[in-house]
C-alpha cells in the first residue's frame, strides 16, 4: 500500500494476490481526518490482507464510512460483501449499475466466471451524471463513461486534476473490455474521447499503474487507439 497523492493510497494487485492471478482491481483508500472512502474492492478474496495493509499504515478499517464502486463487476465489488459484514458504511455507484447490485445480477456482475455467487446488496446512494461526491479536500464530479459497462462512472477533480477512471481507461494508452455483458464498443470510444478532452494529471485506474504525471497523454492515447482500432474491437 503506497501513497499516490496527497490523501490517497493505493492498493494494487501485486501486494493482495500471493500467486499474482491479477483478478483483483486496484483499491483506492482516500483519508480524511478520521474518516476513510474506498474506491472499489477487489475481490474480496484477500480482505483481510487489505484491511492488514491499511492498519499497517496506520488507517483504522473501522473508519470507512462510504465504499465507491466504479462499476459492478466482480474484481470491483466482490469485496464489497465481506467489508458489509464487519463495518457500517454507505454504499455509492452510477444508477444503472445500482440496479444490477440490488439484483444480485450474476451475469452482469460476472462472479460466475471465478466461479462465484454475487447476492443482492443495498446501495444506498445512486449516482448520476453531474452528481457531485466530496472526499476531504477532493470534489469529485460523476462522469458517466458507458463502454466497458452500461453504468460504468469516472470520478473527475478538475482543481487537482485528478481522474478516478475504473475500467474505462488505463495507462500507457490501454482501455477496458468491450465484449462482456452491457459491453459497447462505441460508447467506449466516445466515453474516450470526452476523457481525453480532460485537463488529467492524475490518473487512478482500476488497473495497471497510477499515473502522476501528464495523464491527458495516457488518455489521447487510448483513445487515438481505440479510435483506430474500432472495426477489430
Amino acid at each position: 500500500m503506497r501513497k499516490v497523492i496527497e490523501g490517497v493510497y493505493v492498493i494494487d494487485v501485486w501486494e493482495l494476490e500471493p500467486v499474482g492471478y491479477a483478478f483483483d482491481s486496484n483499491i483506492y483508500v482516500f483519508e480524511d481526518e478520521d474518516e476513510i472512502t474506498l474506491i472499489d474492492t477487489g475481490t474480496g478474496f484477500y480482505v483481510s490482507k487489505m484491511l492488514r495493509l491499511m492498519e499497517d499504515r496506520g488507517l483504522k478499517p473501522s473508519s470507512i464510512r462510504r465504499v465507491i464502486l466504479t462499476h459492478a463487476h466482480f474484481d470491483h465489488s466482490g469485496g464489497l460483501l465481506m467489508l458489509m459484514r464487519r463495518f457500517s458504511f454507505k454504499v455509492y455507484a452510477h444508477e444503472v449499475e445500482a440496479k444490477f447490485l440490488e439484483e444480485g445480477n450474476d451475469d452482469v456482475i460476472m462472479a460466475g466466471l471465478l466461479p462465484q455467487s454475487y447476492p443482492p446488496v443495498r446501495v444506498d446512494v445512486h449516482l448520476r451524471e453531474g452528481s457531485k461526491v466530496r472526499i476531504g479536500d477532493y470534489e469529485f464530479r460523476v462522469l458517466h463513461t458507458p463502454g466497458h459497462t452500461a453504468g460504468s462512472m469516472c470520478l473527475y477533480d478538475d482543481e487537482y486534476k485528478v481522474l478516478v477512471s475504473g475500467d474505462t481507461v488505463f495507462s500507457d494508452g490501454a482501455f477496458g473490455r468491450v465484449d462482456l455483458p452491457t459491453g459497447d464498443k462505441y460508447q467506449l470510444i466516445n466515453s474516450l474521447k470526452r476523457l481525453s478532452e480532460l485537463d488529467v494529471e492524475v490518473l487512478l485506474p482500476g488497473h495497471m499503474n497510477v499515473v502522476t504525471k501528464n495523464a491527458r497523454r495516457h488518455i489521447r492515447l487510448a483513445y487515438e487507439t481505440a479510435y483506430q482500432w474500432r472495426d477489430y474491437l
